[in-house]
């Protein structure tokens, strides 16, 4: 399946779902500041898929811990922090880049842990409606 990303007026880059790579390319396209050799792999079993935010399990007060993270298809992260002061949104800020759709809900009211699953390869981007585009982050699934 090939995506066509597109953001800040630039042409739309052609992404293979399955590699998420540029066409031609070595990297994966960037999104929210997120490149390939920045994502934290969370892919194995065994691994915690949960990303903190606004001081949350020590992250910083205004951005996310991990701000990109690569996953398994199928597999499920954990958002956990305040939505009260935090706003989630599922999207890219200010473009229209990443897969869609973009599984990550508006969340802008609760503590609570917010689990999502990913049951799609692709780039999906998200990020503070309060405090973007300083906080910001990309959910990669391969």
């Amino acid at each position: 399946m090939l995506l066509v990303l597109t953001g800040c007026g630039a042409p739309g880059v052609v992404v293979d779902a399955g590699s998420l790579l540029d066409a031609g390319a070595t990297s994966v396209t960037e999104i929210h500041g997120c490149t390939g050799a920045m994502y934290v792999d969370r892919s194995a079993d065994s691994a915690s898929r949960t990303i903190s935010f606004g001081t949350a399990n020590g992250s910083p007060a205004l951005g996310y811990d991990p701000k990109c993270i690569t996953i398994a298809k199928g597999q499920t992260v954990t958002f956990t922090g305040n939505f009260n002061t935090h706003p989630l949104m599922g999207g890219a800020y200010n473009s229209d880049a990443g897969t869609h759709p973009n599984p990550i809900p508006r969340t802008d009211t609760g503590s609570n842990d917010l689990p999502v699953t990913f049951s799609e390869a692709g780039l999906y981007p998200y990020y503070c409606d309060y405090h973007a585009p300083t906080m910001v982050g990309v959910v990669q699934v391969r």
